[in-house]
């Protein structure tokens, strides 16, 4: 059970990390927010990627 709840927090880091990348986008944000936005998202797949390797 906690691996499928740490399974929907991971999506949940991505999806908001996509969304503020997009909206700093948009507004005109520094380019390091949007960097920031990206780095914490691909730390997030690759957490992801890492969970659902067999132990």
């Amino acid at each position: 059970m906690a691996n499928k709840s740490l399974t929907f927090v991971f999506w949940g880091v991505i999806a908001g990390s996509f969304f503020l990348a997009n909206f700093a986008a948009q507004h005109s944000w520094p380019l390091w927010t949007i960097t920031l936005a990206g780095a914490v998202s691909l730390g997030a797949v690759v957490a992801y990627i890492l969970n659902k390797q067999p132990q």
